[in-house]
């Protein structure tokens, strides 16, 4: 379970970080589709009803009543996306709806304290962050966004080190920084871009962009004296179950 943040803070995020893959899609860093249509629109119904939990112009806290509705809206809508349907997620988020809407009825002396409408607001506010990221990960399937995605977190890394990464040209990378990548751009259409995508939205939230460049060239006992570069060069379809546990154990270490 992702650490809990201000309600209106992880909400924000999946309809503003929805809005920023739309944006670069229009500026043609990435020129796919992306999650927005799946996220922004239920995002917003959420942040809507969303307040900081200190309120808003010193109020003493978030209006429940309201983020109640919003919840019951984006519940609506998103049964009605086929990626969620017989999804655990939308279960749960119906479930948790629920119990706030019954937790909101009940008197305070009647609540159970594990079931407390601040509690179950953010257990919901939870769920909408995990919701995020796997749609989040799931666009990374798209070579095209997986490598403006790349392109985006791994900035700061020197063009020939993420040609090397990316195994394209130095040219090439300098173009797509310039330019942004191409839907008619052979050179992102491989499957080792989607690979290093998920490995670098992984490898983020452990690293700076530098050091995800050096967490590429580095050996790895893991991987028997091999740096990840090796073993992306030798076998790709190989290189996807090891590589990944290793980036999502963090700084070096196997996921168990």
């Amino acid at each position: 379970m992702p650490e809990k943040q201000p309600e209106a803070v992880l909400v924000e995020r999946l309809a503003s970080k929805a809005e920023g893959v739309a944006r670069a899609s229009e500026e043609g860093a990435v020129r796919s589709r992306g999650p927005r249509s799946e996220i922004s629109d239920w995002g917003s119904i959420a942040l809507n009803g969303a307040q900081d939990r200190n309120g808003d112009n010193g109020a003493s806290g978030p209006d429940l009543k309201e983020r109640y509705v919003a919840y019951l809206a984006a519940v609506e809508q998103l049964r009605e996306e086929p990626f969620w349907d017989n999804t655990i997620e939308l279960y749960e988020l119906e479930r948790q709806s629920e119990l706030l809407g019954e937790s909101l009825e009940a008197t305070p002396t009647a609540r159970p304290a594990k079931n407390s409408p601040e509690d179950l607001a953010e257990d919901i506010d939870d769920l909408f962050e995990i919701m995020y990221r796997r749609i989040e990960r799931r666009s990374l399937d798209s070579p095209l966004i997986a490598t403006g995605f790349v392109l985006r977190e791994l900035k700061a890394v020197d063009t020939k080190i993420l040609s090397a990464i990316l195994c394209v040209s130095p040219a090439t990378v300098d173009a797509w920084r310039q330019t942004g990548v191409s839907d008619t751009d052979e050179a992102a259409r491989s499957d080792r871009l989607v690979l290093v995508g998920q490995l670098v939205y992984d490898l983020r939230h452990t690293y700076t962009s530098e050091g995800i460049g050096l967490w590429f060239s580095r050996e790895r006992p893991q991987l028997d004296g091999q740096t990840p570069l090796e073993v992306l060069d030798n076998d790709l379809e190989l290189a996807s179950p090891v590589l990944r546990s290793l980036a999502r154990g963090g700084r070096g270490q196997l996921a168990s």
